[in-house]
């Protein structure tokens, strides 16, 4: 019984086969090369779950395997594969962005971040006691996600860009594109946190109050 990647790869298996032939096709190969090239195609990803469709077009990236292109004539189909990488990544199921940063903090560790971010001015607390358990999931994934709340910074969209960063690089994960951050920007309603990111990289200058989040993430 196929596993559900596998059933989406074969579901869209005979698409990115068709996208071979139609290279063949385009650059006038016989149909000798085109079947070379369709043999090719099976052995590296036949059977294969569908998260590893990519790593096919990596493989032909990186591998030695210029002598069988060579033997076989098929240079330009090389090229032609490697040119359809946008369209595998359209056959690719969307990875929904991140509800939350991490679960790797305890809950002594939020409830200290907690602590100096409120102390410190820059989030905004209620007499329910909501916002902290909405912190704890935001920060954390401790708690329900039904029950959140947006949080509410006190402060620059410059210096939360800073402390969505900072603290990313903390747990050392990576926010390099623009859906790495929704997590952040949909727990505290904000957009551009990234654009508001590279403002403060170009000019060389960290936002007010750069030192003291320093100091209260250097305390976690």
């Amino acid at each position: 019984m196929k596993t559900e990647k596998q059933e989406f790869f074969y579901s869209n298996y005979s698409a990115i086969e068709k996208e071979i032939i139609n290279g063949a096709e385009k650059f006038k190969l016989q149909d000798d090369k085109a079947e070379s090239a369709k043999k090719l195609f099976h052995q590296q990803i036949d059977g294969v779950p569908s998260e590893w469709i990519l790593e096919y077009v990596e493989y032909i990236k990186k591998q030695e395997i210029r002598d069988v292109w060579k033997r076989e004539g098929l240079s330009q189909l090389k090229s032609y594969l490697l040119s359809i990488e946008s369209k595998i990544k359209l056959f690719m199921p969307k990875t929904p962005p991140p509800l939350y940063l991490t679960r790797s903090f305890t809950l002594e560790q939020l409830k200290q971040l907690y602590t100096g971010l409120t102390i410190g001015g820059f989030l905004l607390t209620d007499a329910t006691g909501a916002d902290y358990k909405s912190f704890c999931w935001l920060f954390g994934g401790i708690g329900n996600l039904e029950n959140f709340k947006a949080l509410k910074w006190v402060g620059t969209k410059s210096l939360l860009a800073y402390f969505v960063d900072s603290i990313c690089c903390k747990i050392k994960k990576h926010i390099e594109e623009r859906t790495d951050w929704k997590w952040a920007e949909n727990g505290f309603k904000v957009s551009g946190l990234i654009g508001a990111k590279n403002d403060f990289q170009k000019t060389g200058q960290l936002p007010v109050g750069s030192k003291e989040i320093d100091a209260i993430l250097a305390k976690i």
